[in-house]
């Protein structure tokens, strides 16, 4: 399930990109419209489309289909973008979630030290030791501010030592179920946005002869 979610996550966002691209490729199909229908004095020198001309764009060029086009690309490609990062969280939860699931029973917890912080929302660097070996990492501390050498209780895989955390590695069987529910709804989502994406896209796309700037 992982694997589907980071791949449809990466697609989405990809796809979200790609749209965007070719919605920002196609004002200057817009303003060569207004121009093929404006007198010599009235012609629009500039490539940045503003309120002003999409609505001078609207009133001369009513049916358009460049213009269906790049708003079509445009909200896919922000739809997309969005449920590529939805995907992408909801991976990174669920990844963690399943980690917790093997390491939870085995865990151990010891006296580690802070040594640095803090850095972005109270985010501290710890140490602790291990036998004779030293391990360090970094977790997020909320409540009064600690300070710097304060002990804090550490939670670590006995298994792999660098594995390790501030805070106990804990499971919920439904927390996963809602992670994984919420991932498909946004895989199917992202199924039925790309057919119906290529699909709008395509029939605007054939109707107006769109070509890029300096295709031939």
């Amino acid at each position: 399930m992982e694997t589907i979610l980071l791949v449809f996550g990466c697609v989405s966002f990809g796809s979200g990109v790609l749209l965007a691209v070719l919605g920002s490729s196609i004002p200057h199909r817009l303003i060569d419209e207004i121009n093929e229908r404006s007198p010599a004095d009235q012609q629009v020198d500039t490539f940045r489309l503003t309120e002003t001309i999409l609505r001078r764009h609207q009133q001369l060029c009513p049916d358009s289909s460049n213009r269906r086009l790049m708003n079509a690309a445009m909200i896919s490609g922000i739809l997309m973008w969005a449920a590529g990062i939805g995907l992408l969280l909801d991976y990174s939860s669920l990844h963690d979630l399943n980690r917790n699931q093997v390491l939870g029973p085995r865990q151990r917890s010891i006296a580690g030290t802070l040594s640095a912080g803090p850095i972005s929302r109270n985010t501290y660097n710890y140490t602790f030791s291990v036998g004779a070996n030293s391990y360090s990492g970094w977790g997020s501390m909320y409540g009064p501010e600690p300070k710097i050498g304060q002990q804090v209780v550490i939670y670590y895989d006995p298994d792999d030592p660098t594995v390790n955390a501030l805070g106990p590695f804990e499971f919920s069987a439904r927390e996963r179920a809602w992670k994984v529910g919420i991932g498909l709804s946004l895989v199917l989502f992202v199924i039925t946005g790309s057919v119906k994406s290529i699909s709008v896209c395509w029939k605007y796309w054939d109707r107006s002869g769109f070509t890029t700037p300096g295709a031939q």
